[in-house]
């Protein structure tokens, strides 16, 4: 069966198109640039350009297809005097909607839709939120996080018309081949140039970007159409905990 992997070229895009090569899947590449990086090096694959939002370019990629994950996303934040970005939303939302609505055209068997964990809520008793606690964080949200939950909303609408679509709600992913960086894996490099002079007093759970591409494998048999699934680690860090823990790695000094 073939696969196409939007966004194939990234730091998860690419772990995930290699996971489903042992799989013995055949997998499409939907890549928006030729300037990316070159993650996909020597890989066996078709590859087509084009950017989802683009209807014909989506339509394209999609034709043939059996299995989508829509991974492509523009991952970013500013600082809240600078949270006002269109293009996170023509990426985020309007491009899924495309690739669901040709998912529909075109008879995909299975879609899974790569979210984040930006899109989860805050349980009211201060207990962790599972994947059932809705988004309540409005008030200083990130626009990503805002445009990853309208994205879910067209999953969700998509699934009511007959599609098989699954959302995986990944933490900060962490592991090789994070060559841009990613917001995560730029935090670690500045920590290893000795850029931080303090930190915040804030927490994060990580995730292997190797577990987070079996778990998209996994999903096509294993996933419920119309459920999201939390993909993250057992521990939460305090950011002090986590220089801590690069500090003992690197022997560079924790701030």
């Amino acid at each position: 069966m073939r696969a196409l992997v939007t966004g194939a070229d990234g730091f998860l895009g690419s772990a995930v198109v290699r996971h489903l090569l042992e799989s013995g899947y055949n997998v499409r590449s939907l890549i928006h640039s030729d300037k990316s990086f070159d993650t996909l090096k020597a890989l066996d694959i078709e590859r087509v350009k084009g950017d989802v939002r683009d209807i014909e370019a989506v339509d394209r990629a999609v034709k043939g297809c059996g299995l989508v994950f829509h991974i492509a996303s523009l991952y970013k934040f500013y600082p809240w005097w600078m949270n006002d970005d269109e293009e996170i939303f023509e990426i985020n939302v309007i491009g899924t909607r495309n690739m669901l609505d040709s998912s529909l055209k075109y008879g995909v068997r299975r879609f899974i839709y790569t979210s984040s964990v930006a899109s989860i809520g805050k349980r009211p008793d201060n207990l962790p939120s599972d994947e059932e606690t809705e988004f309540n964080l409005r008030f200083g949200a990130s626009q990503y996080a805002l445009s990853k939950v309208e994205a879910e909303k067209e999953v969700l609408k998509a699934c009511k018309k007959g599609l098989e679509a699954i959302i995986l709600n990944p933490a900060a992913i962490i592991g090789p081949r994070d060559y841009k960086p990613t917001n995560t894996g730029e935090m670690i490099v500045k920590f290893l140039n000795k850029e931080y002079a303090g930190y915040f007093d804030c927490a994060l759970t990580l995730v292997d970007v190797d577990d987070v591409a079996r778990a998209h494998v996994a999903a096509i048999d294993k996933g419920r159409a119309g459920e999201r699934y939390i993909l993250c680690d057992s521990k939460l860090y305090t950011l002090r905990e986590l220089y801590n823990l690069l500090e003992k790695i690197s022997g560079i000094k924790a701030p």
